[in-house]
């Protein structure tokens, strides 16, 4: 495809800012934004490990950043699964603090949990197998060993799984089916992703002013003109955004944590809150082909009490 045979869909981009829409103004100067191509995570291979370890990786342009990845990849390889799948990975951690995985959302076994009281010591591993009994669903795995999930999330440990069974066909995939893993981080340490919270953070949520889109700053996605899926995971410590398009249009909620929905629902906007994913349509077809941004922003929003630190402290 030629450029422009596409729409420039700046995903996820405009944190900082409260605002509820935009008038024409403010998006005409919006399109300014949108610099770098967004990045997806690799998928994991069966029979590969996950090796947790720290690594220099290039978020912002010409500079590298210490992070945590797994397998060298920030964030980690998604891991996509069927339904009756018998899954098994060994993970390795190669860190001087103990640490997990926990995957957050899916049904398994006790022991496969990845709770702080299974932690596996530095430089150990552990091996983890449980059947795929879930139907189709978007969920997320991250560290959640004690006293140091919100650290080991902020800095990397965190990933896509992605559960598909017959409910998927006839819906978006492909390049058409698009993961987007929400992370907000402090700018005043650019290019690090230092974790420093104070002890109001510690209480109030470590919140920050910066968010990166599949390890992505300001991302911007070039899409086809017609119908994509949206797959999108709030990695965040603490932070719950209200998610809306810029002019307002309305796109349809197809999934939710309990999976997909018997029919989907129409909805300007949505509130995702730290752990929490939704799936939404959303057809392109309706605006021209060339040199148009549409852009899906994110709007940091107050604080919800009853899920602030909730999570991740």
């Amino acid at each position: 495809m030629k450029r422009r045979d596409f729409i420039k869909l700046a995903a996820l981009a405009g944190a900082g800012l409260t605002f509820t829409r935009l008038d024409d103004k403010l998006f005409a100067h919006q399109k300014l934004s949108g610099t770098n191509p967004l990045r997806f995570p690799p998928v994991l291979n069966p029979g590969d490990p996950l090796v947790l370890d720290y690594a220099d990786v290039e978020i912002w342009p010409g500079t590298t950043s210490r992070v945590l990845t797994l397998n060298n990849s920030f964030p980690g390889p998604s891991v996509i699964l069927k339904q009756g799948d018998n899954f098994s990975v060994e993970f390795r951690n190669m860190l001087a603090e103990e640490s997990t995985i926990h995957w957050h959302g899916l049904i398994v076994p006790e022991l496969m949990d990845g709770q702080p009281k299974d932690a596996i010591p530095p430089g150990g591993s552990y091996v983890y197998s449980f059947p795929v009994i879930q139907k189709s669903g978007t969920f997320f795995y991250h560290s959640h060993a004690h006293h140091l999930t919100a650290k080991q999330v902020y800095l990397g440990h965190a990933g896509f799984i992605i559960i598909e069974d017959e409910q998927d066909y006839g819906l978006p995939s492909g390049q058409f089916d698009v993961p987007l893993l929400i992370q907000d981080k402090h700018s005043i340490y650019q290019p690090d992703l230092k974790y420093s919270p104070t002890n109001m953070d510690v209480m109030q949520g470590y919140l920050g002013d910066v968010p990166l889109i599949n390890g992505t700053p300001d991302p911007y996605l070039d899409v086809h003109t017609t119908l994509y899926r949206f797959r999108i995971v709030n990695g965040s410590n603490a932070r719950v955004f209200n998610l809306a398009f810029s002019d307002n249009s309305p796109f349809r909620i197809l999934a939710t944590d309990g999976g997909l929905k018997d029919e989907t629902i129409e909805v300007n906007s949505v509130f995702l809150s730290p752990g929490e994913q939704i799936g939404i349509l959303f057809d392109f077809s309706v605006f021209s082909i060339g040199d148009c941004l549409f852009r899906f922003y994110v709007i940091q929003v107050q604080m919800i009490k009853k899920y602030e630190w909730f999570y991740y402290y």
